[in-house]
C-alpha cells in the first residue's frame, strides 16, 4: 500500500508499507475421547503456541477430562492470531459384575451355579471368576458351576472399551452335618 499526501502549498509526501497476511495457526484436539465411567483422559494441542486457554480452564497444551460433553481450546501464537478446536468426549459406563446370591453345598446339593442374569453381558463382555471351585475351564464362563465352599470373586470386562466393572463377590458355604443317631436298647 502506498500514500501520498498533498498540503496546501502543493507539497507531496508519500508513504508506502507492505502489508502481510497472517495464516490462522492450525489446531486439533489429540488424544482418546472416550473413557470410562469414574475415571477420564487427556487430551492435547500442538506444542509451541504463546498460549493456550481450554474451556475446562486449563492454560497448558493439554487438558485433563473426567466428564462428558464438549471440549474446546483456543490457542495463540506469537503473532496474536487465534484459532479454535472443539471436541466432544464420551463417558462409558462401567459393566456390572453381580456374583449371585449366597449358595450353600450339603449332602443333597455337591455342586452350586454362580452369577447372576443383572451381570453385563453381549459381545464385547469377558468375565474373569476366582475362588477355591475355579479353573482355567471355567474362569471365564457368566455362572460357573462349583463344587467347593468358600469365597468366589467376579470382576467383568468391557473389552472394546476397556472398562472394568468393580468385583463383587459371593459365599458358598458347606453344610455337610451328619444327621444325630440315636440308638435305644429296648427292653424285651
Amino acid at each position: 500500500y502506498s500514500l501520498v499526501f498533498t498540503d496546501n502549498n502543493g507539497c507531496q509526501a508519500s508513504a508506502s508499507a507492505t502489508v502481510e497476511m497472517l495464516a490462522v495457526p492450525p489446531v486439533a484436539i489429540l488424544g482418546p475421547t472416550r473413557f470410562c465411567e469414574e475415571d477420564s483422559t487427556e487430551l492435547t494441542v500442538s506444542t509451541g503456541f504463546a498460549s493456550y486457554l481450554w474451556s475446562t480452564g486449563d492454560t497448558g497444551f493439554s487438558t485433563l477430562v473426567s466428564s462428558p460433553g464438549d471440549v474446546s481450546v483456543t490457542i495463540t501464537d506469537d503473532a496474536g492470531c487465534q484459532n479454535e478446536a472443539q471436541s466432544s468426549v464420551v463417558e462409558i459406563e462401567l459393566p456390572w459384575a453381580v456374583a449371585g446370591e449366597g449358595q450353600v453345598l450339603d449332602c443333597d446339593t455337591d455342586s452350586v451355579l454362580l452369577g447372576s442374569e443383572s451381570t453385563s453381558q453381549g459381545d464385547t463382555i469377558s468375565y474373569t471368576w476366582s475362588g477355591p471351585g475355579i479353573t482355567m475351564s471355567n474362569q471365564g464362563e457368566l455362572s460357573p458351576v462349583v463344587s467347593a465352599p468358600g469365597l468366589y470373586y467376579l470382576q467383568v470386562t468391557d473389552e472394546a472399551n476397556g472398562c472394568l466393572s468393580g468385583i463383587d463377590s459371593v459365599e458358598v458355604l458347606l453344610m455337610n452335618e451328619t444327621p444325630a443317631l440315636e440308638l435305644a436298647i429296648a427292653d424285651t
